[in-house]
């Protein structure tokens, strides 16, 4: 029961217009992931110098750049609530 009230305590902390786009966006990519590839769909693998060129790629990483940032900011919030468990040699003296 006290799981359901935190979930409603956060949910209320949303703005609904950022939950409504969060949520059309998790649709979109779970939808573009359920598609089914053909065998005729090209695989080309980027290879060595293409994987060079994607870390250059503006676009990937304006992509990547919010789930980069979402990923800090979830674990220095898990960091700030001490729910990360304590590392291997970090005594608590």
């Amino acid at each position: 029961m006290r799981n359901l009230l935190v979930v409603a305590q956060q949910l209320g902390k949303i703005d609904p217009d950022q939950l409504e786009r969060t949520f059309n966006a998790v649709n979109a990519g779970m939808t573009e992931a359920a598609k089914p590839v053909s065998d005729d769909t090209p695989y080309n693998p980027p290879g060595v110098t293409g994987v060079f060129k994607l870390l250059h790629d503006k676009e990937l990483w304006a992509t990547l750049s919010p789930l980069i940032a979402g990923a800090k900011a979830f674990s220095q919030a898990r960091k700030e609530d001490g729910s990360e468990p304590a590392k291997k040699g970090d005594a608590a003296e």
